[in-house]
């Protein structure tokens, strides 16, 4: 038998060798054909380059049986010409001859994934394959205990001269509170250990006079607010809030070292909210307008506005919205003056799936305070580049 090998290895110019396969989506890999005793084509790889296929054959008629395993797996025999199922990335193809007895020309294949990047329009353009899928952010300093799940992208619907497609990135739980940042003029939050908060302090220090202190010009357009004649001056103790909620700069720990997010606020305000909300689930749309306390809703569906700030019905399992648990806070803190009777009213996303206003001091009909969710905006030159464990890199 050795004898034979050696006589197929001369003739054959040797014993097969190595390669690696990319590719195109759904497409072709790229990896050169093999030159010895073995020949491994080029891979193929499914629409969302998640499995791959190949063919192997001998590159010589003769009597050895073609045989090949994935990593540490068992031995196959195949015909030549035939293709391997269901590859990953990742995975090491190895193929060799054999005589029933011994085995030699040993030739591997590194299956390689396509490097497909996605940008923020594709993401905008199909919502519902993209929106809560999970990126890999790591903010400079704050939280590292939450991953971050996509939120958001595309424009601004506010603001018709954006034209800048961006994607907005939220935490996918509420943050523990040493990392919910001082104000700016190094207030501490009140806390409620491990993770709710409020904002007493902030109002009795005087810390923000409100929508004056709202200054960032990505951010302003995401509160519509303050286009309104009640919001474009106010000072109520909801919008000193908000503006605590909106300072890019206290927010900024929560950016990253490797510069691709271009600023992180301390959670949606109500139209960053229904804008990804409305984009998901078309059938029934969230609709807001102002008055001199904040916003009033309502379902697209429905005759008015609520009159007592109670819209109820959001995809309460759908946990990109809404956190279900009370094992950590009631609910989700929105960066939004709420239009209740009150002047002192944040909106908030209940844990049964409600948008509901609050007061900022978090005791509103026995609840307990509620939670942080920040949101990140990565820059507009940013692509995202899905991993083999459904993840999402940023590049």
């Amino acid at each position: 038998m050795q004898a034979y090998l050696r006589g197929i290895r001369a003739a054959l110019y040797g014993e097969g060798g190595s390669q690696s396969g990319g590719g195109n989506q759904g497409g072709s890999g790229t990896a050169e054909p093999q030159t010895g005793a073995i020949e491994f084509g080029d891979l193929q790889w499914d629409s969302n380059n998640t499995t791959a296929s190949v063919t192997v054959s001998k590159t010589k008629d003769n009597t050895l049986d073609l045989q090949y395993k994935i990593n540490e797996d068992e031995w196959t025999t195949i015909q030549s010409g035939e293709t391997i199922q269901n590859l990953k990335d990742g995975d090491l193809v190895t193929a060799c001859l054999f005589d029933g007895s011994n085995r030699g020309y040993y030739a591997t294949l590194n299956v390689v994934a396509p490097k497909v990047e996605i940008e923020a329009g594709d993401i905008a353009s199909k919502p519902n394959d993209y929106y809560g899928e999970y990126v890999n952010y790591q903010p400079s300093n704050g939280d590292p205990d939450v991953k971050w799940r996509i939120f958001y992208a595309g424009t601004n619907p506010n603001d018709s001269s954006d034209t800048t497609n961006r994607i907005y990135l939220i935490a996918d739980d509420y943050i523990d509170v040493d990392y919910a940042p001082d104000s700016k003029k190094g207030t501490e939050m009140n806390k409620s250990y491990p993770y709710q908060v409020w904002f007493t302090d902030i109002i009795n220090n005087g810390d923000y006079r409100g929508s004056s202190d709202i200054t960032n010009s990505l951010v302003k357009p995401w509160l519509n607010f303050l286009n309104s004649s009640y919001g474009r001056y106010n000072t109520n103790e909801n919008m000193q809030v908000v503006a605590y909620m909106l300072d890019t700069n206290v927010w900024s720990i929560f950016k990253d070292n490797e510069g691709k997010a271009e600023y992180a606020i301390g959670g949606p305000t109500l139209d960053m909210f229904c804008a990804s909300y409305n984009q998901k689930y078309t059938n029934k749309q969230i609709q807001y307008k102002s008055n001199n306390n904040g916003y009033s809703i309502k379902w697209s569906t429905d005759y008015d506005y609520s009159s007592d700030f109670g819209l109820y019905g959001l995809q309460k399992n759908d946990s990109l919205y809404v956190i279900n648990s009370v094992d950590r806070a009631y609910h989700t803190w929105l960066a939004s003056p709420a239009s209740s009777n009150y002047t002192d009213c944040l909106i908030v996303i209940t844990y049964d799936g409600r948008l509901y206003g609050d007061f900022y001091c978090g005791y509103a009909g026995g609840n307990m305070p509620n939670g942080f969710r920040p949101i990140i905006c990565l820059k507009s030159d940013v692509k995202l580049i899905k991993q083999s464990d459904g993840t999402y890199n940023i590049e």
